[in-house]
């Protein structure tokens, strides 16, 4: 069975197509990438994010799942131009209330999923990877400015990061039991609207260069 890689959105597709190639066997991925890989996009935001990871996984039927894109640094001392791997994703936004009235699923005693059968709950945090290994957190919509990602990092300490897909993609693996890595390549600071001052092709250079150095790992472990 193949490993799926997801890329949420064409233009980030399009910055990776160089390491993309990398999967036919060339390049600098040549000694670190196990075949077959699957590469397809997952889609923009929460919602289609979950739908389509769903529909993959049925299709492919992937050994694991992983997840690689940009995302806007929270945390001020997460330089941009760099990348991380996270070990859980929490997501904002679904509950009830906005502002400082704002409640989550879990402060209100809701799932977000229940299996009445075997009682397993999904609550608003999704543990990824073993370790110490920082969260991110996935938004329905990105920081407006400097005081939107101040009042969530405020709120969620333990986030380093936020994106728009990595829960969705997350609740879709649980749900089909499948593995699930994510890399995220800091192509901002969590705020800043201006795209002129990404580092978008940094980012995800990072990002693919930390995800080689995650298969040679487990190619050494091997």
């Amino acid at each position: 069975m193949p490993d799926l890689i997801l890329i949420p959105t064409e233009l980030e597709r399009q910055f990776l197509q160089h390491w993309w190639n990398g999967f036919n066997r060339c390049g600098d991925c040549t000694d670190v990438l196990r075949s077959p890989v699957r590469v397809d996009l997952c889609g923009f935001g929460l919602v289609a994010a979950a739908a389509r990871t769903t529909q993959l996984i049925a299709q492919y039927r992937p050994t694991r799942v992983l997840l690689i894109g940009i995302a806007g640094a929270l945390d001020p001392a997460l330089p941009v131009g760099t990348a991380l791997e996270f070990g859980s994703v929490v997501v904002d936004g679904i509950g009830v209330g906005f502002g400082a009235s704002f409640r989550n699923a879990d402060t209100m005693g809701w799932s977000h999923w229940h299996d009445p059968q075997t009682s397993a709950k999904i609550g608003d945090q999704i543990e990824l990877q073993p370790g110490d290994r920082p969260a991110l957190l996935s938004v329905c919509a990105a920081s407006a400015d400097a005081r939107h990602a101040a009042l969530r990092r405020e709120a969620y300490r333990d986030a380093v990061a936020e994106d728009m897909e990595g829960f969705g993609v997350a609740m879709a693996c649980q749900l089909m039991q499948v593995p699930l890595r994510i890399v995220r390549g800091i192509s901002n600071v969590a705020g800043n609207r201006d795209f002129k001052t990404w580092q978008i092709e940094l980012a995800l250079q990072q990002a693919t260069r930390l995800i080689d150095a995650i298969w040679r790992e487990e190619e050494t472990a091997t």
